[in-house]
């Protein structure tokens, strides 16, 4: 747990770097995914599913399961119906345990 508490306490020093991060990797993937579904109905060269995944596991995890809704991309892929669902709510838990006192604050 400490070391989870010190990558914590990094973001949460380098906000704008984590921001910044996470909103242009979640677009990133997002549009990966909506790019690689246009080509799937083109019959064109595709991202491989390794390369999707990897996104959404760097931090795009987000960008990934709205890009799979709303796309309707990869939903029937066990391998992603179940881990990027599951990437997209650890990152979302992140978030909040990194950002929790400035939530409680907004909160209150």
């Amino acid at each position: 747990m400490t070391a989870l508490k010190e990558i914590a306490d990094f973001f949460l020093s380098e906000s704008g770097l984590f921001w910044g991060y996470t909103i242009i990797l979640t677009v990133v993937t997002f549009i990966a995914y909506a790019i690689d579904k246009s080509r799937a109905k083109n019959n064109a060269w595709r991202t491989s599913e390794s390369t999707l995944l990897l996104l959404a596991f760097v931090g795009g995890a987000v960008g990934a399961f709205l890009g799979m809704i709303l796309c309707r991309h990869k939903i029937r892929k066990k391998k992603f119906s179940l881990t990027v669902p599951f990437l997209a709510l650890l990152q979302i838990a992140f978030i909040i345990f990194v950002y929790r006192n400035a939530i409680i604050s907004l909160i209150k």
